[in-house]
């Protein structure tokens, strides 16, 4: 294997004349992203002093007086430590094996679907749970698990599963996959939409079965990214997120639902920017872009800004209406900085009022205030729940098939070229 090659001197050359000639562009797109990374990645990472110090509010982090490990040791030392590393380990673990497998076989299903307009109907259901908020989750799982839930009814029971540890990793881990199966499904959907059609043709000339041409051409064509999503998800096995788990986390499960990220939460540890996710998903479709718009506005006179503004931002609108999207999602179903930021009520957003109402089980009192005893308050507050998943939905499910026909187009090319 050759040394990598470095660009010469007259390559660097006129790379430090483009920008310099071009550098209203880097000021206007480059220099937001670089000061926000800086502001939240980076000079929050000097809270991590606090972890070897014995922190005190008044002296802050340059007074306090620096105790090194003790803190790490006392954690480890702890009867807490071992019940919590095999929590988060099993919950992040059974999460990755049975959860990697499902978005493969949906893709390869959908890549089976010929006619267009059935596979995009599909696609509607199958993606639209990643848009329902982790607090709507939650709260939809504890109303159909409920004693008095549809799924008790259906099998003429009264058991609470939510109370019970042995359950609660099925229920996470299962909700888990319903929810994000669909989503994760894209980039293997969009892997199969290059495979060619004449190895296709070819594969039926030879008679070969369905499961075959699954095992001898889907496969293999999906193997490299299989492998790529495999290392990346099990590189965050510790890096499970709190927050469904402390939605679905009560005093009787506590014992098997009780993880590292809750623990330091209940401790009252409090524990963001450009997404990374974003930017490679936006580049990679800016490489799709043909070279020769570029070149024919130039030929035309056209500087960037006005190559920029007048052919890329039209060209660029399925990845624009992805990222809109993303951002919307991320902003509607947000709620933890406001639980822990918000202590005005009427400054509440609506996903904080639906956890009160969904998880905590605890309705506003003005929206049972006229019921009349307390059997009619317990039927209005449950009626209250399934009103409030079908209200906090609405608006994603009514967003969503409008940004469809850009969604597909901005997420497929952008997980796969380049």
């Amino acid at each position: 294997m050759g040394l990598p090659k470095f660009p010469d001197a007259e390559t660097r050359h006129k790379k430090l004349v483009y920008i310099k000639n071009n550098w209203q562009l880097y000021v206007f797109f480059a220099l937001p992203a670089v000061l926000l990374t800086l502001i939240f990645k980076y000079v929050p990472m000097g809270g991590l002093a606090i972890a070897f110090e014995d922190y005190n509010n008044r002296l802050g982090i340059f007074g306090s007086d620096w105790i090194w490990f003790e803190n790490f040791q006392r954690f480890l030392s702890s009867t807490e430590f071992p019940r919590l590393m095999v929590n988060t380990l099993k919950l992040s673990v059974y999460g990755l094996l049975w959860g990697f497998f499902p978005p493969i076989i949906l893709a390869i299903l959908l890549s089976r679907v010929r006619r267009v307009g059935i596979r995009k109907k599909i696609q509607l259901l199958i993606y639209a749970p990643n848009f329902i908020s982790v607090i709507v989750l939650a709260g939809m799982i504890i109303a159909f698990l409920s004693p008095v839930g549809p799924i008790n009814a259906a099998l003429g029971t009264q058991s609470n599963l939510m109370t019970d540890p042995a359950a609660f990793r099925p229920i996470y881990i299962i909700s888990g996959i319903w929810q994000g199966a669909g989503w994760a499904s894209i980039i293997y959907t969009a892997a199969l939409s290059g495979v060619s059609g004449d190895l296709v043709d070819a594969c039926n000339i030879d008679g070969a079965s369905l499961l075959q041409q699954i095992w001898n051409v889907d496969i293999p064509t999906l193997k490299p990214i299989m492998v790529i999503q495999f290392i990346l998800s099990a590189g965050q096995i510790m890096n499970i997120g709190f927050e469904k788990a402390l939605a679905l986390q009560t005093d009787l499960n506590r014992a098997a639902s009780e993880i590292i990220p809750t623990y330091v939460y209940r401790l009252g540890l409090e524990i963001g920017a450009v997404n990374v996710w974003n930017i490679i998903l936006a580049r990679t479709y800016y490489k799709s872009i043909p070279l020769e718009l570029h070149e024919a506005a130039a030929l035309d006179g056209a500087s960037e800004l006005q190559y920029f503004f007048r052919i890329l931002i039209p060209v660029c609108k399925p990845i624009i209406a992805v990222l809109v999207l993303y951002q919307f999602v991320g902003m509607w179903n947000s709620y933890f900085d406001a639980m822990i930021y918000l202590e005005d009520q009427s400054l509440q957003p609506l996903q904080l009022v639906i956890r009160s109402i969904l998880v905590q089980n605890t309705p506003r009192p003005g929206m049972v205030a006229d019921a009349q005893n307390a059997a009619m308050m317990a039927k209005i507050a449950e009626q209250l729940k399934y009103s409030t998943i079908v209200v906090s939905s609405v608006p994603l499910l009514v967003m969503y098939p409008f940004f469809q026909k850009y969604f597909e187009k901005g997420v497929m090319l952008g997980s796969v070229k380049g």
